[in-house]
């Protein structure tokens, strides 16, 4: 499925789900098994112009075929109930610590 276009509009969070998900139906960006890096890379430059932006990153496998942009990002691990990885524009404060 091909919906890297349809930013987020409800908050300043976009999830990243693979198709095979439970979650799947509550992701923007939807990964199909091919190339998913094309999916996670469109959220993560999302995440980049939204101020306070952040990802989620549903647990599952995905294919990746490119490197992920995750320059100046802070990654967190999490889980509740479910597992993701957090992906958010590391703060100009966080740079300096």
């Amino acid at each position: 499925m091909d919906n890297q276009s349809s930013y987020p509009k409800a908050n300043k969070r976009a999830i990243v789900a693979p198709w095979t998900s439970l979650l799947a139906d509550k992701a923007q960006y939807l990964t199909d098994g091919i190339a998913d890096d094309i999916e996670i890379n469109a959220a993560i430059e999302w995440a980049r112009v939204v101020e306070d932006g952040e990802v989620l990153l549903i647990h599952g496998t995905y294919v990746i075929e490119d490197p992920i942009m995750l320059a100046d990002f802070t990654i967190e691990n999490h889980s509740l109930g479910y597992l993701f990885t957090r992906l958010s524009p590391t703060t100009a404060r966080e740079k300096n610590e």
